[in-house]
């Protein structure tokens, strides 16, 4: 990925483009669609470790990038950083939400093999 593309990535990021959402503050009514796929190829080309291959990758390729040009300075690279840890927890929303609806789903069968 060129830094031309990351740029426009994180601008259609920044716009609401690249996942689209419809965020509140409220516990209720939300929608979590992240589409932030890199593929393993373009993982492996920019060296992300396999810890770090998730939803999200696709923002570390520019703040890591930023992070080298920087010198790692705490202060350098911050909208990249919040636009990655922001991913993180929007991913960690999605997958909570899941892991709450295959309980519920659990927990029908389990009432209804009750009867």
């Amino acid at each position: 990925m060129s830094g031309e593309e990351s740029a426009k990535d994180i601008g259609q990021l920044r716009e609401g483009k690249l996942y689209p959402l419809n965020y509140s503050h409220s516990h209720t009514n939300e929608t979590i669609k992240l589409t932030l796929i890199v593929s393993h190829e373009e993982m492996k080309q920019n060296k992300i470790p396999l810890a770090y291959r998730d939803r999200c990758a696709r923002l570390l390729v520019p703040l890591n990038k930023c992070r080298k040009e920087g010198w790692y300075m705490p202060w350098n690279c911050v909208q990249e950083r919040h636009d990655y840890e922001q991913c993180q927890y929007l991913d960690f929303k999605r997958r909570v939400k899941e892991l709450e609806e295959i309980k519920k789903q659990r927990d029908a069968a389990d009432a209804s093999a009750d009867l």
